[in-house]
């Protein structure tokens, strides 16, 4: 059932976890992409850029439900992904703060 409440949600949004679950996620999936035996350059060398279609940013949702508490839509993501990561995060996080705020305000109402 979409945009289901799980369990009764905390009154504040919990910012600090959110940013950690996503932060964790990336971080599995940069070591998921690493071929074996592969050692990271030095950052003042080229960091590449990283894209996050929608489909890979739609498993980033599923981390941030066990957080949350509910289901999050699909439309939350940005159409057409995201170009980096600290996009994602500066888009995603408001996102997901405003659906919890809606979600909790419908449930104390």
């Amino acid at each position: 059932m979409a945009n289901e409440v799980i369990e009764a949600l905390p009154s504040g949004f919990p910012h600090d976890e959110v940013l950690a679950a996503l932060e964790q996620w990336w971080n599995d999936e940069l070591a998921d992409a690493a071929l074996p035996g592969d050692k990271a350059l030095p950052p003042d060398i080229m960091t590449p850029a990283v894209e996050i279609d929608s489909h890979r940013a739609v498993r980033a949702l599923v981390t941030l439900e066990e957080v949350v508490k509910f289901e999050i839509p699909e439309s939350a993501i940005k159409e057409g992904g995201y170009d980096s990561f600290e996009e994602m995060k500066a888009h995603l996080i408001p996102e997901v703060a405003a659906l919890y705020e809606k979600k909790r305000k419908k449930e104390h109402a």
